[in-house]
């Protein structure tokens, strides 16, 4: 793995996430109780805490019971009434993010809970671009960076991240908790309705049936 390249996608990701939520942090900032919680919770396979590249806090208490930690060759988590999943860099599954729901090859996964929506994408967007590096592949943050001319994502690369589409074939998988709200429709598509009410005023006999 290129290291150079490496401390640049870190400090190109720590601008973005400074002065956010706080609940994601870096390396060399992540603390290290942490991340000795999240390992202990949902990242048992890590075995080398300096490979630890990014953690999120995804609990309320911020005890890193549930979240993200991405290291230098898979991302780990868990969420909320879920169970703990991993994304094995080598192994090159598809990772998609429809609002707040996250599927791995068409599976959920896990919810975020206190995230916005551009900090979600640029999670996975990190996780993707350590992928890349760690196959010896063009990094896809600092390929469209040079297409475009300066930093950030392009609008339509963005905005498809932030509404991503419809939910996979099946809807989410048995780990999506009880009651847990379907991923949001895309702008632009017209929620189905039902039939009309009925006046509150309207007192024929149909109303007294």
């Amino acid at each position: 793995m290129d290291e150079a390249i490496l401390q640049k996608l870190l400090r190109k990701y720590a601008n973005r996430f400074r002065g956010k939520t706080g609940r994601v942090s870096l390396r060399p900032d992540i603390p290290r109780l942490k991340l000795l919680d999240a390992i202990g919770q949902f990242a048992h396979e890590v075995q080398d805490e300096s490979s630890a590249l990014l953690l999120f806090d995804d609990t309320f208490f911020r005890n890193t019971s549930n979240g993200i930690l991405v290291t230098r060759d898979a991302m780990y988590g868990r969420g909320r009434g879920s169970v703990r999943f991993s994304w094995d860099f080598l192994n090159q599954r598809d990772l998609e993010l429809h609002g707040a729901h996250l599927y791995i090859d068409g599976t959920f996964v896990m919810s975020f809970r206190h995230l916005k929506p551009l900090e979600r994408a640029n999670i996975l967007d990190f996780a993707r671009d350590v992928q890349a590096l760690y196959l010896g592949r063009p990094v896809p943050s600092l390929e469209r960076r040079g297409r475009e001319g300066g930093p950030g994502l392009p609008a339509d690369d963005l905005e498809r991240e932030l509404l991503g589409g419809a939910a996979p074939p099946g809807g989410p998988g048995p780990g999506l908790p009880q009651g847990g709200a379907a991923p949001a429709e895309p702008r632009g598509r017209a929620r189905p309705r039902g039939p009309p009410r009925p006046s509150r005023w309207r007192t024929d006999a149909h109303d007294h049936a």
